[in-house]
């Protein structure tokens, strides 16, 4: 990823060279419980990152296309949803923040998007594939009871989540991002439960 950073002049070229004489860790050498294995990145996720350049596009689009895999792997990560949560809202936040940003600020600040959603990814993937329930799809077809659902949860997670995926679905509609403001609006409950606030 560095030396991607590297190349597309995100970080300086010493910054890779530091990094590369740090040494790895070693099994058993403290108490600390051994996680199980990184696994492989999807190798069509790797060939998107490779293709991508941030300044391939308009900065709108590449924002949107973004959002929008992280949008379908929300949905296809359900273990995994807080992770894909914040790989959609930060960049559905550059979307607000890039009309004050000059044209370099923002080329940057996109690639910083997708190497953050890279990394959310990579260590929040799973291997099943995505099961929306009925409940969802009922619910991803009206956008007001979306909110309300997500305003009575009281969770902010549902609350930013269910924002930016209806505003970004606004610019641009896809199913996913209605499907997993839906899902958001379900299941990212706060345990206060629908009634609680509403």
């Amino acid at each position: 990823m560095f030396k991607w950073a590297v190349e597309n002049e995100y970080v300086a070229v010493n910054v890779f060279s530091t990094l590369a004489t740090v040494a790895g860790l070693r099994a058993g050498r403290s108490g600390a419980a051994e996680a199980d294995p990184v696994k492989p990145v999807p190798a069509a996720f790797v060939d998107a990152v490779e293709r991508f350049d941030a300044r391939s596009g308009p900065p709108g689009d590449l924002i949107h296309a973004l959002c929008r895999a992280a949008a379908e792997r929300y949905l296809a990560n359900p273990g995994a949803r807080i992770s894909y949560v914040h790989g959609l809202t930060a960049p559905a936040a550059l979307r607000l923040l890039a009309p004050h940003l000059d044209a370099k600020g923002t080329r940057r600040a996109i690639g910083y998007a997708v190497q953050a959603t890279l990394a959310l990814h990579v260590v929040s993937a799973g291997s099943g594939a995505a099961t929306t329930g009925a409940d969802v799809v009922r619910l991803s077809e009206d956008a007001a009871e979306i909110r309300y659902r997500a305003a009575c949860s009281l969770e902010e997670h549902a609350i930013k989540f269910v924002e930016a995926c209806l505003r970004e679905d606004e610019l641009s509609p896809h199913p996913a991002f209605r499907l997993a403001a839906a899902d958001a609006a379900i299941h990212m409950d706060s345990g206060q439960g629908r009634g609680a606030a509403c």
